[in-house]
């Protein structure tokens, strides 16, 4: 998947950041959900575990926030 794919020059930039984190005994992780604002509102049970646990990083024009 494209959008996949354009995240993955995220990740190798952030690569150092969360090894430098883990040295310090903060352990995270990033998962890349690229969805459009059509595929939000179809809906995903993945959202439901979002609502404990996820921090939104970038959402261009805060379509998130307006839910």
């Amino acid at each position: 998947m494209q959008r996949r794919r354009e995240f993955d020059a995220v990740e190798e930039a952030l690569a150092p950041v969360l090894a430098a984190l883990r040295g310090q005994g903060v352990i995270t992780t990033l998962a890349a959900i690229l969805k459009t604002p059509e595929e939000v509102e179809a809906g995903s049970p993945l959202f439901l575990d979002m609502v404990e646990d996820a921090n939104i990083l970038y959402d261009r024009e805060g379509f998130l926030l307006s839910g």
